[in-house]
């Protein structure tokens, strides 16, 4: 991992090979190749399609927290998709990028993450131009329940 953040390309496979034979650590591991991808601009298309199934697993009732509690476990999940989008957006696959963003403000609305939120909502700015209808709608409800007033 640390070869990884510092920029070394070459160890990717072995690391993927390392989270895929220890499944507790392939959201945090994704996190890390993403944040070494967006950082130095390496191209990890095979690794997310290499962990495409589980992947899709990572919002349902399927997807172990491999020992995390709620609290890492929505932070990691959060840091996920912010890197997922920033990744995406640089190879300008927009609509899978505003999806991934979107997730994450989602998630970090419904956590109170203000940080994160703040982070997406920037993101979200620079590159609303590229969102469909969809995700627009989808942007608009979650901006929605972000203003409701709270009463605790």
């Amino acid at each position: 991992m640390y070869q990884l953040m510092l920029g070394q390309e070459n160890v990717i496979d072995a690391y993927l090979d390392y989270i895929e034979n220890n499944p507790s650590e392939i959201l945090a591991g994704l996190v890390n190749i993403l944040q070494s991808a967006n950082q130095y601009s390496f191209n990890i298309d095979y690794a997310l399609i290499r962990f495409e199934n589980q992947i899709k697993l990572i919002n349902t009732d399927m997807h172990t927290k491999s020992g995390y509690n709620d609290q890492m476990f929505n932070r990691v999940h959060q840091e996920f998709y912010y890197e997922l989008a920033r990744y995406q957006m640089k190879k300008r696959n927009y609509s899978i990028g505003i999806d991934a963003l979107l997730m994450c403000l989602e998630l970090s609305s419904s956590s109170e993450d203000d940080l994160m939120c703040i982070k997406c909502l920037d993101m979200y700015g620079e590159y609303r131009s590229e969102a469909n209808e969809t995700q627009i709608k989808k942007y608009k409800k979650v901006i929605e329940k972000l203003s409701a007033p709270t009463f605790g």
